[in-house]
């Protein structure tokens, strides 16, 4: 039977464009903020806002939002298996103080940007 086919007003329209490098690390930063990075759900996102004002329904908004706390809870999942990682390799006298340093800025890196994502979606 297939999928259904869908109505001309609802098939996205795929265009290419072209921006300078220093934008897209602007546009790539704010992105990895939402839907785990991906740079053309927030490009969509953030242009449909822009032109046609906020062309979501509150409900696909909701749902939208509860993807983004989601993958927040993913990210902060990943972040709690690591720290679980380093506290065991430490008591097990597997980790030098120089590796657990790196290791432990690199966590506190993800948790800065995690808080970032968390505050930007709870302002929503």
């Amino acid at each position: 039977m297939g999928r259904p086919e869908l109505k001309k007003e609802d098939k996205k329209v795929q265009r290419t464009i072209r921006i300078s490098p220093k934008t897209y690390l602007v546009l790539e930063e704010k992105a990895a903020l939402y839907n785990g990075g991906n740079i053309g759900k927030y490009l969509s996102l953030v242009v449909d806002k822009a032109i046609l004002g906020t062309t979501m329904s509150s409900s696909s908004h909701n749902s939208e939002l509860k993807n983004d706390l989601f993958t927040s809870i993913r990210e902060l999942n990943k972040i709690g298996n690591n720290l679980n990682q380093l506290t065991k390799l430490a008591h097990q006298d597997r980790i030098f103080d120089s590796d657990l340093k790196v290791k432990l800025s690199q966590l506190d890196i993800e948790i800065k940007k995690l808080n970032l994502k968390i505050a930007d979606l709870l302002s929503k």
